[in-house]
């Protein structure tokens, strides 16, 4: 009888050191990305708009005098793609709502 009480702890608490180990590698590979960021040159600038009862508007625009790649970073939300703006140019991307504008990042 106590055999079979030590069958089941056994495989109670070695469930649970499996459970625990990818969690663990999971939440610190999640943290790594953000500190590789940086944020996008003071030449480009960006403004979001509310479009109606669905959507935001993200207005990004370059008025520096070389290419820059720029990533909009979303909070609430998918974040944007990596997007080459030449000089003087400006691109415009919608987000589902409740997307909220969280920052321009260089990619």
């Amino acid at each position: 009888m106590n055999l079979n009480r030590f069958r089941v702890s056994s495989s109670i608490a070695a469930t649970a050191w499996f459970t625990a180990l990818p969690l663990s590698l999971v939440s610190s590979l999640a943290i790594a990305p953000a500190a590789h960021a940086r944020p996008a040159p003071n030449c480009v600038s960006v403004t979001a708009d509310r479009a109606g009862n669905i959507t935001r508007t993200i207005r990004v625009y370059n008025s520096c005098r070389r290419q820059v790649r720029v990533k909009i970073i979303i909070a609430f939300g998918g974040d944007g793609t990596c997007v080459s703006l030449p000089a003087n140019s400006g691109y415009k991307q919608q987000f589902l709502l409740p997307a909220k504008l969280d920052g321009l990042r260089s990619c």
